[in-house]
């Protein structure tokens, strides 16, 4: 139990004798500590130590009780806290009391100060162990700026031993620069999660706060941790995004303009679909919030939005939301004037905002946005203005917004992460990317695609794609979609040594089953896919066993082609073109089904 919690009864002696007036017989205990309480009707009236009754016997022979040298008492409940008796002063001698009045023990004031010497001797070294235990670099000051606590975290980050500092003055040790904790103990503000650089080249999130004791200040408390590393990696990544950003908007002003979206792949009607809902909001400047599963291509579509906009030749800058401290966003975000925090760049920096002036804005990952720069970000989409920090000078935004995020907004909107008026603000044009395992019509384009990229890339001539590739491919889930299946056929092209892709190159979380194969056809396929000789039934199937069908989908899917293809007339363009998939796609299923 806490030391200001413990009741009387507590610490509470029970060595005492209680003499009631006209009881007494001539007689004291031999027993020099033991106290004697005089009582009236049972309650305490005055009370006298043995070694003292009886020194005053020695001197007055013959004298009682009324005569005695009794002290007052003091008289307090058993239920009474032992700091609230310690806090008022009174008499020598403290009675505990039972409930009815009559003497319980007597309050020892040598056992008081054994107890809170043990108390504070456990909070000391609860305290210490915390203090070693943490992490964050901790420093504590005293009312006058020094130095009382330091732990072994604030040695590593600082450099500096608990033995030099403790006692002395924190500003000597970082002179000229701010440091939270003094500013704590001056103003009584507190700093919660504050980028910092209280040491030259090192950089700290703080917290710090005053502490109060009463309407007092008697110190303060500073916890720091290290994100150094973070800071620097940070800066390499944003010089080396914008050499990068640069570099490909050059090739970009170089290369033949062309249609902005030839670059993304797909013939099916879902992402037809999207794609001329992208066309037509291009023309505009409207808001657009473009959400799909992570790896569906929302960047993609972004650079074709931009691309195909009147703010083609104006910057186009990403940034990801989720992948930017939240201490370091808004200075990403907005920029900052020089002099705006400790160890801000002397010349001050352009945020993004004002790196894609003229152009477009895209925020990756919106959803992770903190709640602070949500606010911020609405106020820019509704007045088109923004503030540097430390800067009370507006300055326009004249971009566009587009945002991205694979999160369900709906739902963090109902619990309370999202702001709803934001959400309505950047939800003024919805793009909806179809996942890959939505579109496999598409999935053979892609893979030719992505197949002939990878071999001049890696100088490895691919001659043809096993049968059974491309039914593992169409019959796997995708959850990376478009980025997972790059990755794939990338690894396919570079393993194989012959030219041809082969299932065994496959990853394991991919199946390696091959489908069943039609008759004469060889069991491989080279180049794109070839109409199957005619070897097939008038139901437009060759004859395979039912078992060798894995799913009733593909038993769909096949009845879906032939029935295509019998209102068509046999025409297989026309029969793709009613199934919403290329002609080629349409050559692959046909193959792989078994249809010729």
């Amino acid at each position: 139990m806490g030391a200001s919690l413990l009741t009387a009864s507590a610490l509470m002696s029970q060595r005492f004798m209680a003499l009631e007036e006209g009881t007494w017989n001539g007689g004291l205990p031999a027993e020099p500590d033991l106290v004697v309480i005089r009582t009236a009707g049972g309650r305490p009236c005055g009370a006298a130590s043995c070694a003292q009754l009886a020194d005053y016997l020695g001197r007055h022979p013959g004298a009682g009780p009324e005569s005695f040298p009794w002290l007052p008492v003091r008289v307090v409940p058993a239920s009474l806290p032992v700091a609230a008796i310690i806090l008022e002063p009174g008499p020598a001698f403290t009675v505990v009391t039972h409930a009815d009045g009559t003497p319980a023990g007597v309050l020892c004031w040598a056992d008081v100060a054994r107890h809170y010497h043990e108390a504070y001797r456990r909070l000391d070294a609860q305290f210490t162990a915390t203090l070693n235990t943490l992490e964050e670099s901790v420093c504590m000051v005293d009312e006058d700026g020094r130095v009382i606590a330091w732990n072994p975290a604030a040695e590593r980050l600082f450099g500096i031993r608990s033995s030099e500092i403790t006692g002395r003055p924190l500003a000597d040790f970082f002179p000229g620069r701010d440091q939270y904790s003094l500013r704590a103990l001056a103003t009584g503000a507190t700093a919660h999660r504050t980028l910092h650089e209280p040491h030259p080249e090192k950089w700290v999130v703080v917290n710090a706060a005053p502490i109060r004791l009463g309407d007092r200040i008697i110190g303060a408390l500073a916890v720091e941790q290290d994100v150094t590393s973070v800071v620097r990696l940070h800066e390499q990544l944003d010089r080396t995004t914008s050499a990068y950003k640069a570099l490909e908007g050059e090739i970009s002003r170089i290369r033949e303009r062309g249609d902005a979206f030839e670059r993304i792949t797909g013939r099916g009607h879902a992402i037809q679909r999207t794609v001329n809902l992208a066309r037509r909001v291009a023309a505009s400047d409207a808001t657009v919030l473009i959400r799909g599963e992570s790896g569906v291509g929302k960047e993609l579509f972004a650079r074709a939005i931009h691309d195909a906009s009147e703010r083609r030749d104006k910057p186009f800058v990403a940034i990801n939301c989720g992948a930017i401290p939240p201490a370091l966003f808004e200075s990403e975000l907005f920029g900052y004037e020089r002099g705006a925090f400790t160890g801000a760049d002397q010349k001050g920096k352009s945020g993004k905002l004002e790196q894609a002036q003229g152009g477009t804005l895209f925020l990756d990952e919106v959803a992770e946005l903190p709640a602070e720069t949500q606010v911020k970000l609405l106020r820019v989409l509704q007045d088109r203005r923004f503030y540097r920090l430390g800067s009370d000078r507006p300055r326009v935004a004249d971009v566009r917004i587009i945002a991205a995020t694979n999160r369900n907004l709906e739902e963090m909107l109902r619990q309370g992460t999202f702001r709803e008026d934001l959400y309505f603000r950047l939800d003024v044009v919805t793009l909806e990317i179809p996942p890959l395992r939505e579109r496999l019509e598409d999935l053979a384009d892609m893979v030719h695609q992505f197949a002939r990229e990878f071999a001049l890339r890696h100088k490895r001539p691919v001659q043809g794609i096993e049968p059974g590739v491309m039914a593992a491919l169409m019959e796997y889930s995708w959850p990376g979609n478009i980025r997972e299946l790059r990755n794939v056929i990338e690894r396919l092209v570079v393993l194989s040594d012959d030219g041809m892709i082969k299932a065994e190159y496959l990853p394991p979380t991919i199946g390696r089953g091959r489908p069943p194969e039609p008759p004469g056809s060889g069991g491989a396929w080279h180049g794109r896919p070839q109409e199957p000789p005619e070897q097939a039934g008038e139901s437009g199937a060759w004859s395979a066993p039912a078992a060798d069908l894995p799913s009733a989908a593909r038993e769909a899917q096949r009845a879906a082609i032939l029935a295509a293809l019998k209102e068509t007339g046999q025409n297989r363009s026309l029969a793709a073109k009613r199934l919403g998939i290329s002609r080629s796609a349409l050559y692959y299923q046909m193959r792989r089904l078994g249809i010729s």
